[in-house]
């Protein structure tokens, strides 16, 4: 503002005229009338204003870009915490490919997009007004008729480009999620897609995608440019219609001075209103992203957040009392756990069997808290472990049959989630071996410090289910469950891990989940499930004497294994 209002007495200056009242003002500030000199003071104005105003927004956008920026990532890391502290029903439920674009592409838009555009938006409109006040006060009906024309072509052309700005962003950010959708399956199932030759149809369809959201691209920058050209040709022939208005109304000075103020002040304008324009329409096409985030925030923050925040140990040692529990999953009129109650002694080994469907996993759930009963309860001692989750899972470790593999060292990936420099590598030696990986861990090259690859690309089915039991056994916990963890396993080593397991029954709670019987041959106490309900319980011979589908279960098994 203050260069534009220099620009007045500098054209003065130059035309001769030293009569006017901003001339004859600064003549007695600074105690001259002398031309050269007021000349070359107005001149520096005007250049100081600019080099201030230069260095002035480059420290504002640097302020600003650090502050956006770590906003940004302030918000990404919220969600993503909301994400995974949400409760596990409805986890399930999440698509993984919208998971990835919420957290990345949506926030950026939300942030790049929305945020830095209405600050943008502010600081530009705030720049606007100024300069308008500037040229009001030199020529108030010429400013009105510059008001009135860019103003009515800013409004018609926001008007006209409104609902496609607000389309291509939709279709931007459907075009991220078909592309994760691709990207998934061709990368995390590479085995499945090289050995059903299906990689090439995920490539065309990533192709398709990432096409498609080029295509919305263009358009976007199109529309983004669209303002800008406009502008300028009403800039153009506003100007030349200027000139003709000043100088058949005005005398030729006075003109001079007054086009010579509002061309300065265009130099400024116009630039600012094509980034205005360009910025609604960024504003926009962005607020898809912002809408996704919002509406992500929402089903979270109506969904249950689940509480780890307890540090209050439970007392080791205790029986697992499961009291008359059902389960229905929430889009679901059937219950798949009916009425299930039974007591897991402390250091005992038990092992619910059944087949597939019986409710087995969707009760293992229940116990490891995962799922909160429809009715009933579990408990630990004398505490609900659905009232103390994060001392539940300071007590119970699990082995799942797939398990997941950091791209990380093995070390790494047996104290899974410990910081490096907090691994206690006397207690991974000593879990590695229980887990019979010794032999594993001599054939990689640099032993527990080998880096594993993703999803654990250098070792086997079996070795990666001992990785998993190690993983479990470092956590020294005093719940221990297997969910099918030997499934994998060649007979000699599931036969090992069954030695080992056996080593440790007394001096922790073991639970089983297994197909196979042989692993849970030995079992303190084997609990039959069908149809959600535990049809019988015993050891093994005597629920195969008192239980004809468990004995049936048994024939079938030992067919299979001949």
């Amino acid at each position: 503002m203050l260069g534009v209002a220099a620009m007045l007495p500098l054209m003065l200056l130059v035309t001769g005229s030293t009569d006017n009242v901003a001339i004859v003002t600064l003549s007695q500030l600074v105690g001259t009338r002398d031309l050269q000199d007021l000349l070359i003071i107005v001149s520096g104005l005007v250049a100081g204003s600019f080099v201030t105003k230069a260095v002035l927004q480059l420290s504002f956008k640097w302020w600003l870009s650090g502050h956006t920026s770590r906003l940004e990532a302030e918000a990404s890391t919220e969600l993503f915490r909301r994400y995974v502290d949400a409760d596990y029903s409805d986890h399930r439920e999440r698509n993984m490919s919208e998971i990835h674009r919420n957290i990345g592409q949506s926030i950026g838009q939300a942030f790049n997009g929305v945020l830095l555009g209405l600050i943008s938006l502010l600081t530009d409109g705030l720049t606007i007004i100024l300069i308008l006040i500037v040229l009001c006060i030199v020529s108030p009906w010429t400013t009105l008729g510059v008001i009135l024309i860019f103003g009515s072509v800013m409004l018609g052309m926001q008007t006209l480009l409104r609902k496609r700005q607000q389309r291509v962003g939709e279709e931007i950010a459907e075009h991220q999620v078909a592309a994760w959708n691709a990207v998934l399956p061709g990368i995390n199932g590479f085995r499945e897609s090289r050995v059903t030759k299906t990689s090439a149809e995920f490539v065309e369809r990533f192709f398709g995608a990432r096409s498609g959201q080029a295509q919305a691209g263009r358009r976007m920058s199109i529309l983004s440019e669209f303002p800008r050209y406009v502008l300028e040709i009403v800039f153009v022939v506003g100007v030349g219609s200027l000139s003709v208005l000043l100088f058949t109304t005005q005398d030729q000075g006075q003109a001079l001075s007054i086009l010579g103020v509002f061309v300065a002040a265009a130099t400024r304008l116009l630039p600012t209103l094509n980034r205005f324009a360009g910025t609604v329409g960024s504003v926009r096409m962005s607020n898809a992203g912002l809408q996704i985030v919002v509406a992500e925030l929402d089903k979270l923050d109506s969904s249950k957040q689940v509480d780890l925040s307890s540090e209050t140990p439970l007392e080791k040692h205790q029986d697992i009392q499961v009291n008359d529990v059902w389960y229905r999953f929430e889009d679901s009129e059937e219950f798949v756990v009916s009425g299930v109650s039974l007591t897991i002694r402390a250091g005992s080994t038990v092992a619910f069997v059944g087949s597939s469907g019986a409710g087995k996993s969707t009760l293992l759930d229940i116990l490891l808290g995962l799922f909160h009963p429809t009715k009933g309860e579990v408990l630990y001692g004398k505490v609900n472990i659905h009232d103390s989750l994060g001392p539940w899972y300071g007590t119970v470790a699990i082995v799942s049959q797939d398990i997941f593999i950091l791209d990380d060292t093995l070390a790494a990936n047996v104290a899974y989630g410990t910081p490096t420099g907090q691994i206690d590598m006397a207690r991974v030696r000593e879990v590695v071996s229980l887990a019979q990986l010794d032999e594993a861990v001599s054939q990689l090259p640099e032993g527990l410090e080998t880096r594993l690859g993703e999803r654990g690309v250098r070792l086997s089915g079996g070795q990666r289910q001992r990785v998993g039991i190690a993983r479990a056994l470092y956590r020294d916990p005093d719940v221990l469950i297997l969910d099918e963890a030997t499934s994998a396993l060649d007979n000699i080593t599931e036969y090992q891990i069954s030695e080992t397991m056996k080593s440790l029954s007394g001096e922790r709670t073991i639970i089983i989940v297994a197909h196979r019987l042989s692993t849970v041959k030995n079992a303190d106490e084997i609990f039959f499930m069908k149809n959600g309900r535990i049809a019988g319980s015993g050891k093994f011979e005597d629920l195969q004497k008192s239980n004809s589908d468990f004995a049936e279960l048994v024939r079938i098994g030992s067919t299979k294994s001949n």
